[in-house]
């Protein structure tokens, strides 16, 4: 195969961000097929590492046991160049994409045999709107202090130097990435073909979901009113939210196709079309269990789409439940089996409740009050202690029977009131 060969190396000025370069090579007469695998060194993952449409982006699958494979042709005596390119937690990571990757070769380009077995998985993909900015020079130059000091010494540059380079935040993925890694200029996720989801809430609103964006990556979330007219209530699971702006390719009909198309891919609760018929906006509330990177994937390589937006709306927190009928029914039943009660009926049962003395004798409430049993017959044996405790006991009641009475003396002068049955 010496006829054909695939150099690998480092690429820190095409892209904005470091990248992996392989160049195939043919002296052969005739177009070849060409297969790459490469494997990802383990501090970095897969969704760390994305394909450039301007660079054969096309030509790569990511597997699930963690296998990048590239598959594509070579003309005759000409050089094909594909980049991958890689976010790096540390800039001496870089290191591990030194290896050699594994080559096959076919005499024909569209032989079978070139075609790789497995799971596929997804693979972030960029475009021309991914530009070089300034922001991204601290990442090639961190990179390149890397590859100036030794591979083993664990660190690059001096102290300080080593901190993590374009990493996404702690326990997330490139996808939950927020902003650049400096906090300024473009964001990569508006040019990535399966956008990053966003923190939330955004900046200028209280939009409680999270979203994935594609396109110019600038829609606005949906206003409260939009809301309420097309999401279900209680929200169907995996329910997600899609807002699509189209323009004029269609001769007016782009709105309505990507709407239709919607249709016809999912389930949907709710949609309506607002705009111009130049500038249109799609509302869409799908249901269904595919991830909002793969609907916003889906919608975004449309010629008529210029922007989505994608958000998976969960049920808020339920508040308390209503009161059924049965039970306002049921009480109002048992409301009527019972007679209100006034003031004197009242007065009445307290004077004739009684309990027992020592001796067998009963006193009641009003006795005892009253001054009319002497506490030491209700004492009995009791000693003298006892005794004092008994009466001061009775004072208390007598106290409080007093300021019952005075509240039942204001009830006697208001009529008993009937319960209402609505309330």
């Amino acid at each position: 195969m010496d006829d054909v060969v695939v150099r690998k190396g480092l690429d820190l000025e095409t892209l904005p961000l470091p990248a992996v370069k392989f160049a195939f090579e043919s002296t052969r007469d005739a177009p070849v097929g060409v297969r790459l695998t490469e494997r990802l060194p383990e501090p970095v993952q897969q969704e760390h590492v994305a394909v450039h449409a301007d660079y054969g982006g096309q030509g790569w699958t990511a597997f699930e046991d963690g296998r990048l494979v590239y598959t594509g042709s070579v003309p005759p005596g000409d050089t094909v160049v594909t980049l991958l390119m890689v976010w790096l937690s540390e800039p001496d990571h870089i290191y591990g994409f030194l290896g050699q990757p594994h080559l096959r070769v076919t005499s024909n380009p569209n032989a079978p045999s070139l075609r790789p077995v497995g799971v596929e998985t997804d693979l972030l993909r960029v475009d021309g709107r991914f530009a070089s900015d300034e922001p991204f020079e601290r990442i090639r130059a961190a990179v390149e202090r890397a590859l100036t000091s030794p591979a083993d010494a664990g660190v690059a540059g001096p102290a300080g130097d080593s901190q993590p380079v374009a990493a996404p935040p702690p326990g997330g993925t490139w996808d939950d990435a927020d902003s650049s890694p400096t906090g300024t200029g473009p964001t990569p996720g508006s040019a990535v073909t399966e956008p990053r989801r966003e923190a939330l809430p955004e900046p200028d609103n209280d939009w409680p979901h999270p979203v994935v964006r594609g396109g110019a990556a600038e829609l606005d979330p949906p206003d409260e009113e939009t809301v309420d007219e097309l999401v279900d209530q209680p929200v169907t699971p995996g329910s997600h939210f899609v807002r699509v702006e189209t323009r004029d390719t269609y001769h007016g009909g782009g709105a309505v196709v990507v709407a239709q198309e919607l249709a016809n891919a999912f389930e949907i609760d709710g949609r309506q079309v607002s705009g111009d018929g130049r500038r249109d906006i799609v509302d869409v509330v799908v249901v269904t269990d595919q991830s909002p990177g793969r609907i916003v994937e889906a919608l975004v390589d449309r010629p008529q789409v210029v922007d989505v937006f994608v958000s998976p709306i969960t049920a808020e927190d339920e508040g308390p439940e209503p009161v059924i009928d049965d039970v306002v029914e049921t009480f109002e039943e048992l409301a009527a089996e019972f007679d209100p009660v006034d003031a004197a009926e009242l007065e009445a049962e307290l004077d004739e409740t009684e309990f027992p003395g020592p001796d067998g004798d009963e006193f009641t409430i009003a006795e005892l009050v009253g001054g009319e049993v002497d506490p030491a017959d209700v004492a009995g044996d009791a000693d003298d202690d006892e005794l004092h405790t008994l009466q001061e006991e009775i004072s208390r009641l007598a106290d409080h029977v007093a300021e019952l009475e005075a509240e039942l003396d204001e009830l006697d002068g208001e009529p008993a009131v009937e319960p209402d049955a609505d309330d």
